[in-house]
């Protein structure tokens, strides 16, 4: 039978180049992943320490596994394609170390960041993917990472919801800055990826084919500016806020 490589280049009709590029994209991937299960883990042990009611605290214990399955599962698509690729990392940027935060607003405002903007991207992103690729396995692997990122972005509004109510005016507009902080410091990081090099974007790469920013733009309108401004926080997307992070 042919290796599962050439079985991908041949659905996907990629070149040598882009299959190179895919696999040390995915050998990343689960270096993301890791760091997400770290930081979520932490984020955990800050609800306890708030003492938020015990059935969120519950639900988001849940989803360091789930971040610890993505790894597996992106570790196995790099495989498939061929093989791991060497890269570079730096612990310290990668692993989130343990919370110290102890209040419901430093809750609200990782909750906020992590799984507000991050999951409700990462959702985003994720759907556009699983909608345009042509390739079989690949479609299963962004239908498992949907389920989950849905999970994790619902569970934000669901939190942010209840910390609304917890929470006095100035400590919501706290919240509120962080999220666009955390949005800012993300949309700083696509011209970066953008400007990878054109083979780092095809059918088989987890940054999906074509032109990424339009994609990452989408997934912000939809699954994060728009269920904020639901739970009363407005994103600011103004060309200001855009220069400063090009």
């Amino acid at each position: 039978s042919q290796p599962a490589s050439e079985v991908f280049a041949k659905v996907a009709a990629i070149t040598s180049s882009e299959l190179a590029r895919a696999q040390r994209v995915w050998t990343i991937a689960p270096l993301q992943e890791y760091g997400s299960a770290c930081a979520q883990a932490a984020l955990v042990a800050a609800m306890a320490a708030a003492r938020v009611p015990l059935d969120l605290s519950v639900i988001a214990s849940r989803f360091p596994a789930d971040e610890l399955a993505h790894a597996e599962i992106c570790a196995r698509t790099a495989n498939a394609l061929g093989g791991g690729a060497p890269v570079d990392m730096d612990p310290a940027t990668v692993f989130e170390r343990p919370c110290k935060e102890t209040t419901v607003l430093e809750a609200a405002v990782l909750v906020a960041r992590l799984f507000g903007v991050g999951e409700g991207w990462s959702l985003g992103f994720l759907e556009a993917l699983r909608s345009e690729t042509r390739v079989p396995l690949l479609a299963a692997v962004w239908r498992a990472l949907v389920r989950d990122e849905a999970t994790h972005a619902r569970f934000a509004w669901t939190f942010l919801a209840w910390a609304r109510t917890e929470l006095d005016e100035p400590a919501w507009r706290t919240v509120a800055r962080a999220t666009n902080d955390a949005v800012g410091e993300m949309v700083a990081r696509w011209d970066a990826v953008a400007s990878l090099p054109p083979a780092t974007f095809s059918a088989v790469s987890p940054l999906g084919e074509g032109d990424y920013r339009p994609r990452a733009e989408r997934a912000l309108a939809k699954r994060v500016i728009a269920p904020f401004a639901r739970v009363g926080i407005a994103i600011d997307v103004t060309p200001r806020r855009a220069a400063r992070a090009r």
